[in-house]
């Protein structure tokens, strides 16, 4: 009797086996493929061919020679030698830690010695290298123009990814995967583009191979991010709605003439009428912004000349402002769960000026 019993649940052990076993592999074989691509993507390159050395420099840099090239010129412009010399070590040190470390650009060098304008001109007119290998007059101008979306079209490198205010070099496009890209708000069209312009780099099949099945997956992968052209905001010229942009009143004359009564100023910092527009109620949860205020700040926008599509999206925030603000007396308001909530996909910066409008 006990050698029956166990036969049978040794037949049912068996038939449960032959059942699951193909939807466990099934479902192994597609893990597999997301890991693959997010994870161990091969090393792209075989360092003895000529240009190996060369096509890591494109493949890791976020920007162009133009922007990283520091003459001797450039690079006599630092008053300290020693201080030049501890911050080149500083930063050597940072890569080696963070491979998608910031890298050292004119603009960094600039800011990191308060080199003013004129005398990188004067620099750079000194110097004998030809046109496209150091920064022109018009590059300084871009340089200094403090337009962060403007100087990372002007110097993003050929084979990195140009998204918002980001650039990702090459590498990182490389080894990350879709989790990543969406995480960053990247859409796979615009990955898909750079993976494609990839193969011009010298890498070994096996590195072209693995480019090919990423780039397969993400054509048929759903998208949930779209690249989309620019919004229109308003329904006149941009330019008859300066406060909005700026967070300030202009006289007749075209001069600052104070806050704008509806930006919000919390702790020294102007919120522009736009920065409130384009970021998230998890933003303003997280610059402790007044939520009342921010609710009544949105609402007052609705003056503004808005398109329908634009004033529906603004009403649609400030009245989940209101509701979290009414909740919030007594119920703890988590961040992530109002992460979504945006207007717009642009990445979001930190303000480093204290008086003047938050980008």
């Amino acid at each position: 009797m006990r050698e029956q019993e166990t036969m049978k649940r040794a037949l049912i052990f068996v038939l449960a086996l032959i059942l699951i076993l193909p939807v466990i592999s099934s479902c192994q074989k597609e893990e597999n493929v997301t890991e693959n691509l997010a994870v161990e993507m091969p090393e792209p390159f075989d360092f003895p061919e000529p240009s190996g050395p060369e096509a890591l420099g494109m493949f890791r840099s976020r920007f162009n020679n133009t922007f990283l090239n520091l003459t001797s010129d450039i690079l006599d412009l630092a008053e300290e030698r020693d201080e030049l010399e501890r911050w080149f070590d500083e930063k050597f040190k940072e890569s080696l830690f963070d491979p998608y470390a910031d890298e050292i650009t004119v603009l960094s060098f600039a800011e990191r010695f308060d080199i003013s304008k004129e005398k990188l001109l004067e620099a750079i007119s000194e110097t004998d290298y030809t046109e496209g290998w150091i920064v022109s007059p018009s590059d300084v101008e871009i340089i200094y123009s403090g337009d962060k979306e403007l100087i990372n079209k002007t110097f993003v490198n050929e084979y990195a990814l140009l998204h918002g205010e980001n650039v990702y070099s090459a590498e990182w496009v490389y080894m990350h995967g879709p989790d990543d890209y969406l995480n960053e708000g990247i859409p796979f069209d615009k990955a898909i583009n750079c993976l494609a312009k990839m193969e011009e780099l010298p890498f070994t099949e096996e590195a072209l191979k693995a480019l090919d099945n990423k780039t397969a997956y993400l054509k048929k992968a759903d998208n949930p991010v779209k690249e989309t052209e620019d919004t229109k905001l308003f329904t006149v010229p941009e330019k008859e709605c300066a406060s909005f942009f700026s967070g300030y009143d202009f006289d007749s004359e075209g001069k600052e003439s104070g806050i704008s009564s509806y930006s919000l100023v919390y702790k020294e910092k102007v919120y522009s009428p736009q920065w409130l527009y384009e970021n998230s109620v998890s933003d303003y949860i997280g610059k402790g912004l007044p939520l009342e205020e921010t609710a009544e700040r949105l609402e007052k926008m609705g003056d503004f000349p808005f398109t329908d599509e634009a004033r529906a999206e603004l009403e649609k925030k400030a009245e989940l402002v209101r509701k979290i603000y009414s909740f919030s007396f007594d119920y703890p308001v988590s961040t992530e769960e109002y992460e979504t909530v945006s207007v717009t996909e642009a990445p979001k910066t930190d303000e480093s000026v204290s008086t003047t409008p938050a980008p």
